[in-house]
């Protein structure tokens, strides 16, 4: 088995430029975006997506690449060829991803967001896009094999994330630690700050594949149908003709087929729809 150190090594390497995650922007992105999103993004030309780019199927820099990809990112592409604009993407993190959206750092938030009271008193969404359980990622030669094994142990999660506050309601027993990227969680179980790694079922199991390929063995834990949750694209509060442009190109999606392929190619065996409205 390869050194916990060379595992990180890999991972990071696997989200090569995570360290841009802080929240800088890439080129052509600018502050002071006005309320009606649409018309700004139509006369720039270009829709800017804040995504994720070390979220293991959602969205990463793949080992050897320069380029993320992922599901949102996919989505993201074919909503802004619906639009007739190019799309260009700005690394953001599940702790700065609604600050840049305020600050008109994006145009969207197309980046593993689940849509909650919380966060809808401060941004808009578009209709949920998706639905998605959760899992544990544990070390394989570590004695855990359910939740009830957890019990007082220290589950790690992404700062920000929607897994912070549901950890209570999975491990009523457990401490949480927080850290900035999804890397540090690796690294935080591979050194024993943590016993488990709580995440979205498709990132579980995207890390679980990438480190087996670096020779360290993991094990999935935890109910299937773990906390479904809803999620969702965010734009910024009131703007609601890009919210009601993209709810159009979604549901497009779901009824030429594109949607399904997508699902298809980074989820497998889904059966997630979109909801679509009557045409008249």
């Amino acid at each position: 088995m390869r050194s916990p150190l060379r595992a990180v090594a890999i991972l990071v390497a696997l989200v090569l430029g995570s360290a841009a995650l802080s929240g800088c922007a890439l080129s052509g992105t600018g502050q002071g975006r006005g309320p009606d999103g649409l018309q700004r993004i139509t006369d720039a030309g270009v829709l800017v997506a804040g995504t994720k780019y070390d979220a293991v199927v959602w969205g990463s820099i793949p080992e050897g690449g320069s380029e993320p990809e992922g599901f949102d990112i996919d989505v993201a592409r074919d909503l802004a060829r619906r639009l007739g604009v190019r799309l260009e993407t700005q690394p953001v993190t599940s702790s700065n991803r609604i600050a840049n959206l305020e600050t008109g750092k994006v145009d969207i938030l197309a980046a593993s967001m689940v849509q909650t009271r919380e966060r809808d008193k401060a941004i808009d969404f578009t209709t949920t896009y998706f639905q998605e359980t959760m899992k544990l990622l544990v070390m394989g030669d570590s004695p855990y094999r359910d939740l009830d094994d957890l019990a007082g142990r220290k589950i790690v999660v992404a700062q920000g994330s929607i897994q912070e506050t549901l950890v209570p309601k999975v491990c009523p027993t457990c401490s949480v630690l927080s850290v900035a990227k999804w890397t540090d969680t690796m690294q935080a179980v591979l050194s024993g700050q943590a016993d488990a790694i709580f995440a979205t079922e498709g990132t579980i199991n995207g890390s679980k594949a990438a480190l087996d390929r670096s020779g360290t063995a993991t094990r999935v834990i935890g109910p299937d149908g773990l906390l479904p949750l809803p999620y969702a694209i965010g734009i910024r509060q009131g703007d609601s003709a890009l919210r009601d442009a993209l709810n159009r190109e979604l549901m497009a999606m779901q009824d030429d087929g594109t949607y399904g392929r997508l699902v298809e190619k980074w989820w497998g065996d889904h059966d997630f729809a979109i909801e679509t409205w009557p045409v008249k």
